[in-house]
């Protein structure tokens, strides 16, 4: 009985399919991709894993050479356009690229949806109450350009204008302290303003600028990144705001176009569209840049209440102000009602517990104090698009 058991799994083995990584590992997000490729793989697999070997077992930094990778002989492959991949796209395996050059491959691609990131960034600063604006790209990257662009049109759309700046990869490469005094300069000339920056790794850039020029994080200038990078974010000083991206639903998404493409060729060559998720605040943007003290003073009384159902008489007790008054300082400062805040804030704190929490919804309907599970349900789902039970399905913790 023991040898035909050893015999089985002997031929299980053998029988995986054969995947090649080339990713990098570096980032939190880049790990959290590669845990949803690693959990596809244990729903469905296994599968056996073939990466690029460590630094310190390379010779003189050399990748994955050609004869190692047919030495593995992968039945999929899953590579970044930072390595040099034409040669893997001429084996004619089932191939997805990650991409971070350009987006125009003709393999099935994985890219973000820098539309919806961009509105995230926008709306995230708005709310704070800033009248001027900002954005730092980095080059002529496709994601750092298309960011942008979505920024720009939804701050436009409220009837502000952007300042752009845009940081020089040679520039930082090879004349870093010259390249943050054109930034220093730059950000001296905008201030005070909201900024959003392409990436965790600008952010750090805007830090170290804003130490040269003197200029206060976040009075002057309150800024939020993208990717929530979280050991780029928390060394910073001050720490990083960022909107973090669902990496680890892309990844399982990605095992499971490789394995459909490697089991039929005639399967659909779609692409997997990285999503934010949400947007972790940490002290770049804590602050609320709203002048009018009426507006103030009602805006931090919601946010410190976001666990009761307030209504609009509890905010006007906190003002000197009437309603009718208090609607249009809201309009004018904030762009929307004193109603569409308090429902804002009330939804993402929903949001923050479905994300962060084990608790059942009908529990964090009580603690937020709708009388039942339906209430919460209807009242999330008309702001979101999507059920509470989705939507912890799609953003909470792999674990759950």
């Amino acid at each position: 009985m023991q040898q035909a058991v050893s015999i089985s799994r002997v031929l299980t083995v053998a029988q995986r399919q054969k995947i090649l990584l080339l990713l990098e590992s570096a980032r939190t997000c880049e790990r959290d991709f590669l845990r949803g490729i690693a959990r596809y793989s244990h729903l469905h697999g296994p599968w056996a894993f073939y990466r690029k070997p460590k630094f310190y077992l390379k010779n003189h930094n050399e990748g994955v050479s050609l004869s190692q990778i047919k030495a593995f002989d992968p039945d999929g492959i899953i590579v970044s356009d930072t390595e040099n991949f034409g040669t893997i796209l001429s084996l004619g395996k089932p191939t997805l690229i990650h991409t971070f050059k350009a987006d125009t491959y003709n393999s099935p691609k994985i890219i973000g949806d820098s539309e919806l990131t961009g509105i995230m960034g926008a709306e995230h600063l708005m709310g704070l109450g800033f009248s001027n604006f900002a954005y730092c790209g980095l080059g002529k990257y496709y994601w750092s350009r298309g960011r942008y662009v979505s920024f720009r049109n939804s701050i436009k759309k409220a009837g502000f204008d952007v300042a752009y700046f845009e940081l020089s990869p040679r520039q930082i490469k090879n004349a870093l302290p010259k390249e943050l005094q054109r930034l220093a300069r730059w950000l001296t000339s905008v201030i005070p303003a909201g900024l959003m920056t392409c990436a965790d790794d600008c952010s750090q850039y805007i830090v170290e600028a804003c130490k040269l020029a003197d200029i206060q994080i976040p009075e002057q200038i309150g800024f939020i990144g993208v990717d929530n990078d979280d050991m780029v974010c928390e060394l910073s000083d001050p720490p990083l705001s960022s909107i973090a991206l669902d990496f680890a639903k892309a990844g399982y998404e990605a095992a499971d176009l490789l394995d459909h493409l490697m089991s039929d060729q005639d399967a659909p060559q779609k692409n997997i569209t990285v999503l934010p998720s949400h947007i972790v605040t940490r002290a770049s943007t804590d602050i609320l840049a709203i002048d009018e003290e009426d507006v103030a003073n009602a805006v931090q009384f919601i946010r410190q209440h976001s666990n009761r159902l307030i209504q609009i008489s509890d905010v006007l007790a906190k003002v000197t102000c009437s309603q009718r008054t208090l609607h249009q300082k809201f309009q004018e400062n904030l762009g929307r009602s004193v109603h569409q805040e308090i429902k804002r804030v009330r939804i993402e704190r929903i949001a923050k517990l479905l994300r962060e929490t084990d608790l059942p919804i009908s529990s964090i309907a009580i603690k937020l104090g709708y009388s039942n599970i339906n209430h919460i349900s209807r009242y999330f789902q008309q702001a979101r698009n999507v059920t509470p039970l989705a939507y912890r399905k799609q953003f909470g913790h792999p674990g759950r």
